[in-house]
């Protein structure tokens, strides 16, 4: 599986996957419910939302407060396509009261079990608007795990 650890802020989340760099397609993508937020289901740092994306409703976790920022999600191998290459993205909207002033870190762990990481500077990110964090590329091995 593909895991992406460590990241996020503001109040979307959601982990996507596409095929090839010419290929805009989505393959799979996360909701925030399937993800693992720390304090996630605390009210005192995170409250659940409906929001209009891509004139779909989805349901995001909104920051309140937090001491530690850290959320997980995989995505099942068997659902992928064997060979291929893949980017992982994360899609968030970042609130005028975003504030948290210490870069945050964005990681893939890859089929192969190869750590990609990187940081991202938050407090320089748009706000109020749809962004989206490239988090790193993968390949799918050949056999299917």
């Amino acid at each position: 599986m593909a895991q992406a650890v460590r990241c996020l802020d503001g109040q979307s989340l959601w982990c996507l996957a596409k095929a090839g760099q010419n290929n805009s397609s989505v393959i799979g993508h996360l909701d925030a419910r399937e993800l693992e937020i720390t304090w996630g289901c605390d009210t005192r740092y995170w409250k659940w939302i409906g929001m209009q994306i891509g004139g779909h409703c989805i349901e995001v976790a909104e920051l309140i407060n937090v001491c530690r920022l850290e959320i997980n999600g995989r995505y099942a191998m068997n659902k992928l396509t064997a060979e291929m290459n893949y980017q992982v993205k994360f899609v968030l909207k970042l609130l005028n009261n975003f504030n948290i002033d210490k870069p945050l870190i964005f990681s893939l762990t890859t089929p192969e079990g190869c750590r990609k990481e990187h940081q991202k500077n938050m407090m320089q990110m748009s706000r109020n608007q749809i962004i989206t964090i490239d988090v790193g590329e993968f390949q799918t091995p050949p056999e299917q795990l």
